[in-house]
Order: C-alpha cells, then sequence, then structure tokens
C-alpha cells in the first residue's frame, strides 16, 4: 500500500512538471521573455549583482543607480534574494533566458509544496494535483509575472504552508526550523505578498492552535506547538537585519509614505470581478492594445493607476464551478477543512477591491503594517492561493464522499446573483459596443462549465471509469488554464524588446555612448551619464551596462536626491525632467558639479530644459531609437568627482588623484600645501566612512549632498569604504526604534 502510494506521488509530480514545460514553453523556447518590471528593473538588478560578484566588487552600494544607491537595504536589488543568486553565480552577465528560467522554477517549486501539502491533509491525489495546478497557472501569479520578488515571496508561502500544516500535524524541532527556513526567505524580499502571507500563515495556525487549547491537554499542545512558536522566532531573526536596513534606508529616502487615498487608488475595480468567469470579456488577453474595460482609455472614469494584468484574476472554469455546486449549493463551503480557505478567500477578494467597499480604510487606519503598501490588487496573490486550496479541498470531497443534499436557498441565492451580475454587464456591453466580447467570453466559459459538469456527474455515476475521468478532469483543467494564462500578452514578449539591456553594447543608442564612457575625468572617476525619455525599457540601464547614470527607476530615492536634484524623478517618466532647487537645469552649476558629462535624451534637449542656453551643451549625434530619434549631448562644462576647498568654500590649489574606483571603496591621495576639506561628490549616507593615513576620520557632509573629510597640509592617503552590516550602526537604527523612555534608562544603567 505504501509502494503504491510513493508511486501515485511520483507520477503525480511527473505530470505537474510536464504541465509546468508546457505552460513555460513560449520561454523555455526563447520565443518569448517575461516583460514589463521583470525586465525593465529586476532584470537589470541581478546584472549589476552578477557583474559586481565576478568582478570582485561589494554590490552593497551602487555608483549607478541615482547617481549612488545602497542597495543592500533595498528590498528589490534582489540581493536577499539566494533563489536570484543562482543566475548571477553561474554568468558575470546573466541572460534574460537564464534569468526567466529561475524566475518561472518558483512556480513549479511552489506547485509542488501545494501538492505535498494536500497528500498530507489526506485528499486525494486527483484533488491535490488539480490543486497544486491551479496555484501555479492561475490568477495573479501568472498574469502578473513581472512582479518577480511577489513571485517569489508566493513559492516561500506555498513551502512555509505546506511546513506548517506537517509541523502542526507532527511536531518536532527539526521540523520547527524546516518551517522557519521558507517563512524567514518569504519575509526577508519584504513585499505585499510577503506582507499578507505572514498573516494567513498566523491565523492558519491559529485555527489549528485554539481547539487544541479547548480539547487536548497542556502537554500535547505544547509538544504540538511550541515548535511554531520557535520557528516563528527563528524567521523573524533572519528579517531583523534586511528589516533595519529598510528602516534606515526609509529615514534618509524621500520616504515613500501611501496615503489612503493614494493607495486605494490600485483596487480591483468592482467590474474587473467578471474576469473570474470570463478573463476575455474585457479584451483578449493575447493580444496587446485589445483591452477596454478599468484603467484603460476607452474606458474613462476613475483613474485607477493600474495596468490591465491587475485587473484580470481568472482561476479557471473548474474552481468556479466546485465552489457554486459542491460549496454553495450542497453547504461543504463552511465544512470542517474547507472553512478556513473559504473565509480566507473572501477576506482577501474584500481586500483587493480597496476603496470600492470600507473594509481596506478600516485595515489601513487599524492594522499595523497595511499603510507600508500601495496596492490592494496584491491581495490577488493571496486571494489566488486561497482559491487553490479551496478548490483541491472542495474537488476531494466532491469525488471522494457522498454529496449532500441541495440547499435550495443557496440555490435561490446562487440565480439571483447570476441576474444582478448578468443584467449589468449585458447593459454595459451593449452601451459600450462591445457585445463581440460578451458573446465570445460567455461562450468559451459556458462550454468548460458544461465538460467539467458532465465528468464530475459521470464520476458520481460510473464508478468502474473513476480513474479515467478524472484523468480527463485533469486534462481539461490544465487545457483551460493553459489557453488564458500561458505566453499572452501580459506575460510575454519577444526577447529584442529588450535587447538593449542584455546587450547594451550592440544596441543603435548605447553603442556610441560606452566607447565615450572609457575615458575617466581628471582624478580618475568615470564620468557620469544621464539617460531620459527612452522609455521604460532602459529605466535602469545604468544597472544592465555598468554606466553611472544620474536617473533610474525606483519608489525610494535618497532624499538628498530627490530634494536637490530631481523632485519626484524617475526615467520611466517620459521626456519630462523635475529638476530640484540645486541642481535647477542641466546648466546649473550642480550638474556640472555632478560631472554629468553625457545626455541622451528621447527629444531635443531644449524642448526638455528650456533654461539652456545655445551652446551650453553639444549635440554629438543622433540615433534611430525604435520610432523615434535618441539625442547624444556632451556637457563639456563637467567637472571632475573630488576637489580641494577651505572652511570658505573656495577651491584650494592641490593635487587630487582617485587611485581605485571601487563600489564599496574609494581610494583618493591628496597633496595641498594648507589646510583644506576634501569634498567627493559622492552621495552621502550612513555605513559610509573615511580614513586619512589609514587613521579613522569624522566624514562630513557638504552641500546637504556630498562626503568630505578635513585634511591638513601634506600629502595622503583618503579611504572611502561602505558597509552597514557593522554592529554600531545596527545598533543605532535599533535604539532609534525603541521608546526614548527605554532608551534613556539603559543609557543610565
Amino acid at each position: 500500500m505504501r509502494h503504491s502510494s510513493a508511486r501515485r506521488t511520483l507520477i503525480a509530480c511527473a505530470a505537474l512538471t510536464v504541465t509546468w514545460v508546457i505552460f513555460c514553453w513560449p520561454w523555455l523556447s526563447g520565443d518569448a521573455v517575461i516583460p514589463f518590471d521583470a525586465k525593465n528593473h529586476f532584470y537589470p538588478m541581478i546584472k549589476f549583482v552578477a557583474a559586481s560578484w565576478h568582478a570582485g566588487e561589494n554590490p552593497a552600494w551602487s555608483p549607478y543607480h541615482y547617481a549612488g544607491f545602497p542597495m543592500i537595504a533595498d528590498p528589490q536589488s534582489t540581493l536577499w534574494t539566494p533563489t536570484f543568486w543562482v543566475p548571477s553565480l553561474m554568468s558575470a552577465a546573466p541572460t534574460m533566458y537564464l534569468v526567466d528560467i529561475v524566475h518561472l522554477a518558483h512556480l513549479l517549486a511552489g506547485a509542488l509544496a501545494i501538492l505535498a501539502f494536500g497528500i498530507g491533509r489526506g485528499w486525494r491525489i486527483e484533488a491535490a494535483l488539480i490543486a497544486a495546478i491551479t496555484y501555479m497557472m492561475g490568477g495573479a501569479a501568472t498574469l502578473r509575472l513581472e512582479h518577480l520578488l511577489m513571485t517569489v515571496s508566493y513559492m516561500w508561502l506555498a513551502i512555509a504552508f505546506w511546513r506548517l500544516d506537517t509541523l502542526i500535524q507532527k511536531g518536532r524541532l527539526w521540523r520547527g526550523i524546516a518551517f522557519a527556513a521558507p517563512l524567514g526567505l518569504m519575509l526577508v524580499d519584504r513585499n505585499h505578498v510577503a506582507y499578507l502571507g505572514a498573516w494567513f500563515l498566523f491565523l492558519y495556525w491559529l485555527t489549528r492552535l485554539i481547539p487544541d487549547l479547548i480539547v487536548r491537554r497542556k502537554r500535547y499542545v505544547l509538544k504540538q506547538h511550541w515548535p511554531v512558536v520557535f520557528g516563528g522566532l527563528m524567521a523573524i531573526a533572519m528579517l531583523a537585519v534586511p528589516f533595519l536596513l529598510l528602516i534606515q534606508l526609509a529615514d534618509h529616502s524621500n520616504r515613500p509614505n501611501f496615503g489612503l487615498e493614494e493607495a486605494s487608488w490600485q483596487s480591483v475595480h468592482v467590474v474587473a470581478l467578471i474576469s473570474l468567469l470570463m478573463p476575455e470579456y474585457l479584451g483578449s488577453l493575447r493580444q496587446a492594445g485589445d483591452y477596454w474595460g478599468p484603467a484603460s482609455f476607452s474606458w474613462g472614469g476613475e483613474n485607477l493607476l493600474m495596468h490591465r494584468g491587475m485587473l484580470h484574476f481568472y482561476m479557471g472554469a473548474l474552481p468556479v464551478l466546485l465552489i457554486v455546486w459542491h460549496g454553495l449549493a450542497h453547504g461543504r463551503l463552511f465544512q470542517k477543512g474547507v472553512r478556513f480557505f473559504t473565509v480566507s478567500a473572501v477576506f482577501l477578494l474584500v481586500y483587493a477591491l480597496g476603496r470600492y467597499t470600507p473594509l481596506f480604510a478600516l485595515l489601513y487606519e487599524g492594522v499595523p503594517g497595511v499603510d507600508l503598501f500601495r496596492r490592494p490588487a496584491d491581495g490577488m496573490f493571496l486571494l489566488g492561493f486561497a482559491i487553490s486550496l479551496l478548490t483541491g479541498a472542495l474537488l476531494h470531497r466532491a469525488i471522494s464522499e457522498p454529496t449532500p443534499p441541495l440547499r435550495w436557498p443557496a440555490i435561490v441565492i446562487i440565480v439571483l446573483t447570476t441576474l444582478a451580475i448578468a443584467v449589468p454587464i449585458g447593459l454595459l456591453t451593449i452601451e459600450r459596443d462591445k457585445v463581440d466580447y460578451l458573446i465570445r467570453g460567455s461562450a468559451v466559459f459556458a462550454v468548460a462549465m458544461l465538460v467539467f459538469v458532465v465528468i464530475l456527474l459521470l464520476i458520481k455515476n460510473t464508478p468502474a471509469r473513476k480513474p479515467l475521468l478524472l484523468a480527463a478532469l485533469l486534462v481539461f483543467a490544465t487545457t483551460d488554464l493553459l489557453y488564458h494564462t500561458s505566453g499572452i500578452s501580459a506575460n510575454a514578449r519577444p526577447p529584442d524588446a529588450y535587447q538593449a539591456l542584455e546587450t547594451p553594447q550592440d544596441n543603435a543608442v548605447f553603442s556610441k555612448l560606452l566607447p565615450r564612457l572609457s575615458a575617466q575625468d581628471p582624478t580618475g572617476a568615470p564620468w557620469r551619464v544621464e539617460t531620459l525619455g527612452l522609455g521604460p525599457t532602459v529605466q535602469n540601464i545604468g544597472q544592465a551596462a555598468g554606466i553611472a547614470n544620474v536617473l533610474g527607476y525606483n519608489p525610494i530615492r535618497l532624499g538628498s536626491f530627490a530634494r536637490h536634484i530631481g523632485p519626484g524623478m524617475q526615467n520611466n517618466a517620459g521626456n519630462r525632467r523635475t529638476f530640484g532647487d540645486k541642481m535647477t537645469g542641466y546648466g546649473s552649476a550642480m550638474a556640472n558639479e555632478l560631472g554629468i558629462r553625457y545626455i541622451v535624451t528621447g527629444k531635443p534637449i531644449e524642448t526638455i530644459d528650456p533654461t539652456l542656453e545655445p551652446g551650453q551643451l553639444t549635440l554629438l549625434e543622433t540615433a534611430q531609437w525604435g520610432q523615434k530619434t535618441a539625442f547624444l549631448y556632451e556637457n563639456p562644462n563637467a567637472e571632475p568627482r573630488a576637489m580641494l576647498i577651505d572652511a570658505n568654500g573656495n577651491r584650494v590649489d592641490g593635487a587630487v588623484k582617485i587611485v581605485s574606483y571601487g563600489q564599496t571603496a574609494i581610494h583618493v591621495t591628496v597633496t595641498t600645501e594648507e589646510p583644506a576639506t576634501l569634498v567627493l561628490r559622492e552621495f552621502h549616507y550612513p555605513g559610509w566612512h573615511v580614513d586619512v593615513d589609514e587613521v579613522p576620520m569624522e566624514l562630513q557632509k557638504v552641500d546637504d549632498l556630498f562626503r568630505a573629510v578635513s585634511l591638513p597640509a601634506g600629502e595622503h592617503r583618503v579611504r572611502f569604504w561602505f558597509n552597514l552590516l557593522m554592529a554600531d550602526n545596527l545598533n543605532a537604527v535599533l535604539d532609534g526604534l525603541l521608546p526614548a523612555s527605554f532608551t534613556d534608562g539603559a543609557g543610565a544603567q
């Protein structure tokens, strides 16, 4: 019997792997890459880490992102994501193909964990496999593949949930450690999915702990549940250092504090709920530009600040059928073993709706952590997670237990709800002249529902054919999801669209810029560059190509940068450039002091900065950039990175030479005939230190931006070095989090 069970499990794992290969074939074949933020933002981060490690550099600080940025403190840098160390360790310049394979492997790993959970709960292997397939290919998990780190957290959530359930059932300290590892790795990326996932796990544990406290002996409860507490504490310990660094970054950044109104902008529109039934209703998922629903230009109305991928969460026709038929009509939604998934799914759906219900405002104001995130729509990841588990639990009961009698009040509610949804949708479709979408979407969904109804009825009425019918159910459920989610425009684009990130030296624009950057400024530092108006594809080209770019894309920027260089400025903002109170334009003194030698724009620069005077910048050449022209300018007035000044801020004669310019260590030799201050025009940030002739000195801040150190007359060797992981720095951040009375009392002791 045990041998037979192991054999079925192996077959299920093989089937799941084959399904993953089929789903991933658009990317495995090399015909497509995972687009949008997966390439615009995360791929350059991974390339930067890889290049740093293979060059013997420390990636904790990047000079290529916003002219200097503490990558080790940024959750989106991938530095704290071990699974994405794999492509970075494999190659100094990992390809998009390699990164995508690692990315997609997270879905398979999480699906295997869901399969293991279902088997551990005693589900039929087919039900566990359906749950795993729905988890892997349904909802936000695939429609929003661009959110790379959320995919990672989604995987760790599945593994942590499986290990938690096993731990609760069997106890033992080693299982507590096995639970702590995925929980800690989920939390360490510090994103919305991780946050909601932590609540999901905690509440699931409470639903198991509280009954045990009521009916079990204390010794049993302690034996089974204290390893859960131990694992949770271990996970929190894993999170401690990244969390402290993030807190420190928030204190020294533009402090992206999202108010309730701003956060609620990215709520799932109520109309988008139709995508649970008919994903093609508001436009084809396989064709770009075929969308007419909320947040599109043709829809009009409220500004949701969301793209269409966030308004689709199709989980397949089978989950809908099981929830309506076996869940509502037969009253199984609130049975033991199903109830938690039902309540979770309802709660997460309401959470994702955001401003369209009063719940989100209450949570935002009352639950710690909710106000740190700006997209209620991210709850769709957890909604998909809950629905996949609910699907498995309902299917298990549908095919292995006697069917309860129909609940006629529930049927009446189902009919009335269907009419309440169908009538407004029909009227809306007629009003917008989109009847063809309604017909096509409802026809596909109706056919799928009919197939599943027939198969489930046959399973009940012809038990001798149950294995064959269950296999057919698996095939049709998989086909349904593959058709709607694999290689669609929301998650797949041609690789050529991102060629500039992978091989910038072969790009028409950057092949002209990169050779010029081989020359250094007179002190020995690389010249800085600003790229603007080339589109989101190359918003983080500095990270991908090793260009000391003054701009980039990141919700978080250093506060001094936001104030003085580019308020609210991100490199995906088209040809719009906002200037600060110090860098007031490309011809300003600060632009020169930053050493911005080259500027690449998507249109003539005088239309971007009208304050420029004729002749201040030199147009070197132009290049074709897609359907438009890119312009490459040179700033002949760009200044060297380092200089000497006196107490009055006047320049002092002397020799300054940057001997080595590394990412986290810069060595400078200085000769001065009088006391002076060495100013290094690199951004000041905690963790940067300075030694003069191997003696630690106080690091000063000049112009509210730059690093500086006072020097006596003579010849000196100066080293600026960066380390945020020193105990003194971490203790300082921790002290800032503790109540003043507590720290005062500790100091008095």
